[in-house]
């Protein structure tokens, strides 16, 4: 419809451009009050949504509609992680891997418990932080499979969770650095390798004082081929003013 009263409206001589110019202003400046995903109107990309996710019929036919656009199209879509099972969707968490449960009960299978390496991270950092009011934990999304939750209950104030952003916790992290605290950032393997340019430049470069504990490192199975954590020891040896323990 659009593409029609553009084409139109475009073949009246001396005045045609100009009209199509006040009714997309116009257009605009209506769709900022009422549009959520404006920001991707402006740059240029067509914005459909907030969207139901588990609604399939209208998700189906969204989706059809974009299809008809010509450039780029921005699908925004809501979705409940654990959708239509209780137990996950009220500990989303929780159940982002698991390993055997009773689904009666939503609870784990009984089974031999085993101290991890993230059970003595998480024990350990709790500890120091309890004797140094400088020691701050950072993680990108992930302080349960990190063992940073004793550390957020105990220390919430100190507990900095910046979302999927990776290259943004180690620049946060040097700049806590720079300003004497002590930043842990805990970090899967696979993730640290978006870093890399932060390492170097935020960190390395001006040799600040940040521990990274690097977590599912070397082969992790359980985790999948997207999660092994290859390349941490060669990529981190190659950072100047780095030093690398590996248990």
């Amino acid at each position: 419809l659009k593409d029609n009263v553009k084409n139109t409206l475009s073949k009246i001589p001396g005045c045609g451009e100009d009209i199509i110019g006040r009714i997309h202003k116009t257009k605009s400046s209506i769709k900022q009050l009422f549009v959520p995903g404006m920001i991707f109107e402006d740059m240029g990309l067509t914005y459909l949504g907030p969207i139901d996710g588990h609604n399939i019929e209208r998700l189906v036919k969204t989706i059809n509609m974009a299809k008809k656009v010509n450039h780029a199209v921005v699908i925004h879509v809501h979705t409940t992680k654990g959708k239509g099972y209780p137990f996950a969707e009220r500990k989303p968490s929780f159940f982002h891997g698991v390993d055997p449960f009773d689904i009666e009960t939503g609870k784990p299978v009984s089974r031999e418990k085993v101290t991890t390496y993230s059970d003595i991270f998480s024990s350990s950092i709790t500890s120091m932080a309890e004797k140094d009011d400088k020691v701050v934990a950072i993680t990108a999304a992930m302080g349960a499979g990190t063992g940073l939750k004793k550390f957020e209950k105990n220390f919430p104030d100190r507990f900095f969770d910046v979302g999927i952003a990776e290259e943004h916790a180690v620049t946060f992290a040097a700049g806590l650095a720079a300003q004497g605290m002590r930043p842990v950032f805990a970090v899967y393997s696979s993730f640290l390798q978006r870093c890399f340019d932060q390492l170097i430049h935020d960190i390395a470069i001006q040799n600040l004082h940040v521990v990274i504990c690097v977590d599912r490192a070397g082969f992790v199975g359980g985790d999948g081929g997207t999660h092994q954590g290859l390349f941490d020891v060669g990529m981190a040896l190659s950072v100047p003013n780095t030093k690398v323990w590996s248990p």
